[in-house]
């Protein structure tokens, strides 16, 4: 898998894309809404498939608004759709 993303307890997450390994990530979830907070990872630049993941997971930080608006979140079986309120979306199965 080329990028993954790992939901922990207390609201914390990690992965990886291609090139980079993400850390210490936080995140916000109401209902079917998300916020992605801080995260660390190592600095090799992106593809274009890293890149948009990356978007996704900085959507807040991207709007010009605050308080940002929160990305939303479907899952239907082992597919999850996270939708920006940017052009960023992604899709992602569990494996």
């Amino acid at each position: 898998m080329d990028i993954v993303i790992s939901f922990l307890p207390g609201n914390k997450f990690a992965g990886h894309t291609i090139r980079n390994a993400i850390s210490e990530g936080t995140y916000n979830q109401n209902g079917n809404e998300i916020l992605f907070g801080n995260f660390s990872m190592t600095k090799i630049g992106e593809d274009e498939w890293g890149g948009s993941f990356l978007a996704v997971l900085h959507a807040c930080t991207l709007q010009s608004q605050s308080p940002c608006a929160a990305s939303t979140l479907q899952v239907s079986g082992n597919i999850m759709k996270i939708i920006t309120p940017l052009r960023y979306d992604i899709i992602l199965q569990r494996i």
